[in-house]
């Protein structure tokens, strides 16, 4: 009775604490008033529709007491969902969590109203978040970009909570939370609207009535889909649940994180891979326009993806020299370095690569008003309008994208083509004509199961690739004087 008491001279006026269930409770004559007035008593809960900590009910209460003081001024009494807004705004993490936003949803613990963690058990996931990007800026920019955009939303949803609160049922929240999310981004679109860069936090801030209703229509749209597979956001929920899974377990192992990992067993099914091969039409189409419009170095682009099977940031990294002695050597950006292990793959130069190569030096020394092209040819392949070497892995997907644009205009089925897809075709077409997995290998440097994940992926999906294989049984039985 004593903890009662003290706690009920401490909290705000109307705030009842009830064994962890806090509530503004309007009782008494006072709170028949303000009822009359247009008040509602509240539970006071989170955005995720969890019960508010006791630290957190005192300043919901407070809050919550300052919107009747407002009234007793002459403003208008909030409605039933700005209430709940109201005691759901919470204060968030106090440290900026991967430079831009911050955590803003309350939580069952209290370490995160503290200016500084006081203990090991007192720090909130964005620590953890924080820490496991620090330990991957030795790496590749690309890769920890990547992981950056994946731990945002982690960071978003659940990042002022302590760790031993997260349970797994917080965890398949969060993957419901990522879909809500990007089904509003969708449903805006499509009113013509478009949404913000920070929807996470966007929707993190509406207010537990309009989350329920969000997620009824995701819900109920999900009965149009032949695949839930394809409903929007879901292999960014996925990845972004892989993310959270992996982080959790980098934790345990280095930095003390002793709670057990929420995202190991969610029980997601895998999104669906991409798989989009471009026909010999297409990639045809591709390079009379690059040709024809005075764009041959987006043609250049092309023809290196196919012929060479390396990614965009490795592509800009292909020298003259190097073609000149008959294979590229390069360590792969993304998979060339596994802490002091360093791989290197020498992509060999293909004969179709080398006749477009012909042209290319020449060119290139006519953008930079040279007459010899000698000294063009002491430096990087690929070269951009200016005929300045590429210096960002992005102008390449933007060169493409422009190319595509034009194209499309000719061929419409281009429209939905990307960079990245002419590495998947080209390796592919490799595999086609040499039937071997080995030797694909060596020119991509992708790993054997990479590579048969890929095969078995276009083969089983494009038409044309099925009559490849149906011919070549054609002519194993007529080698064989079989006729069945």
């Amino acid at each position: 009775m004593t903890r009662r008491r003290t706690r009920s001279r401490i909290l705000p006026k109307y705030v009842k604490w009830r064994d962890g269930r806090p509530r503004w409770e309007l009782g008494g004559q006072g709170g028949r008033t303000l009822v009359e007035a247009g008040f509602r008593s509240i539970d006071l809960k989170d955005l995720h529709g969890n019960w508010l900590s006791f630290e957190q009910a005192k300043i919901a209460g407070e809050a919550l007491n300052q919107a009747v003081a407002d009234w007793r001024d002459g403003k208008p009494a909030p409605d039933n969902e700005t209430l709940e807004t109201i005691a759901a705004a919470v204060p968030a993490a106090p440290a900026a969590v991967l430079g831009e936003a911050r955590a803003v949803h309350g939580a069952p613990s209290t370490g995160h109203f503290m200016q500084a963690p006081a203990s090991r058990a007192n720090r909130t996931l964005s620590h953890f978040i924080s820490a496991h990007l620090d330990s991957l800026k030795g790496g590749s920019k690309a890769t920890l970009a990547t992981y950056r955009s994946k731990a945002k939303p982690l960071a978003v949803w659940l990042g002022d909570i302590r760790p031993a609160d997260v349970t797994p049922e917080w965890a398949q929240k969060y993957h419901a939370s990522l879909l809500d999310t990007a089904f509003w981004k969708e449903e805006e679109i499509e009113a013509g609207r478009k949404p913000p860069r920070v929807a996470h936090e966007t929707v993190a801030g509406f207010s537990l009535a309009r989350k329920e209703e969000l997620r009824a229509r995701r819900l109920d749209a999900l009965g149009d889909l032949d695949d839930m597979r394809d409903a929007p956001g879901f292999t960014m929920a996925y990845d972004a649940c892989i993310y959270a899974r992996a982080m959790w377990s980098w934790a345990r192992r280095n930095e003390g994180l002793a709670a057990p990992n929420p995202f190991e067993d969610m029980g997601l099914m895998s999104p669906l891979g991409r798989v989009r091969y471009l026909v010999p039409a297409e990639i045809n189409c591709l390079i009379e326009t690059a040709d024809s419009n005075g764009m041959e170095w987006a043609g250049d682009i092309v023809i290196t993806a196919l012929h060479t099977l390396q990614r965009r940031a490795d592509q800009m990294r292909l020298t003259w020299p190097e073609l000149h002695r008959g294979a590229f050597e390069l360590v792969q950006s993304k998979t060339g370095r596994k802490g002091k292990i360093v791989r290197k793959v020498s992509p060999a130069v293909t004969a179709g690569l080398r006749a477009r190569a012909e042209g290319m030096a020449r060119r290139q020394a006519k953008l930079l008003g040279m007459t010899d092209p000698n000294p063009v040819m002491m430096g990087e392949l690929l070269r951009d309008a200016s005929g300045q070497p590429f210096t960002d892995p992005r102008q390449l997907t933007t060169a493409y994208e422009q190319l595509r644009t034009l194209a499309a205009k000719r061929m419409p089925s281009l429209a939905d083509s990307r960079l990245h897809d002419l590495k998947d075709t080209g390796i592919t077409r490799f595999y086609l004509a040499t039937k071997d997995l080995v030797r694909v290998c060596k020119q991509s440097g992708n790993s054997p199961s990479s590579i048969e994940m890929i095969i078995k992926a276009y083969l089983a999906d494009h038409p044309e690739i099925a009559q490849s294989a149906a011919d070549s049984h054609d002519d194993w039985l007529a080698q064989q004087g079989a006729k069945w």
